[in-house]
């Protein structure tokens, strides 16, 4: 969708700007500390069940807010918060899942215009700080895109 609503680059929007009342802004404000303690606690089912609990609201905030529905009235500045959103929501979600699953974590960042490599700790503590990237907003306005592509592959039942 931000391929076809905002020429393949992240809407222009910060995430400073997105409303408090945003439901995935509000549960991502502090989603980073929540993961980090579990994750120094080693309890890697709760980092990640609290990790999917924001993919969650993420898939059904964007069936509620139907993006597509608002391009159509021309609600062009929604249409960007919403995109906005979810593609952040998605950045945060693989950067606090990037210690369990780094190549998925890769692929997700490429896509969202990032060069960062989460198997080599000494880029990633330089150029993705946990500081700047376990909190909302690190997706910078105006970022190309990279090239979509599943990052799951879908199984066949035999």
């Amino acid at each position: 969708m931000a391929r076809k609503y905002c020429g393949g680059s992240v809407p222009n929007v910060l995430g400073e700007n997105i409303d408090g009342d945003n439901l995935l802004k509000a549960m991502s404000l502090d989603l980073g500390t929540q993961v980090a303690g579990f994750y120094e606690e080693l309890a890697f089912s709760k980092a990640s069940e609290a990790v999917l609990a924001l993919v969650r609201a993420g898939n059904k905030f964007i069936d509620v807010q139907a993006p597509w529905s608002l391009y159509k009235q021309g609600q062009i500045e929604s249409v960007e918060q919403v995109l906005y959103s979810v593609l952040e929501s998605v950045r945060l979600a693989s950067y606090l899942l990037s210690p369990i699953i780094p190549n998925i974590s890769n692929a997700i960042y490429q896509q969202l215009g990032f060069s960062i490599d989460f198997n080599d700790r000494v880029t990633v503590n330089s150029l993705a700080n946990f500081a700047a990237h376990a909190a909302w907003g690190a997706l910078p306005a105006n970022q190309t895109l990279g090239e979509p592509q599943p990052v799951f592959k879908r199984l066949e039942l035999l």
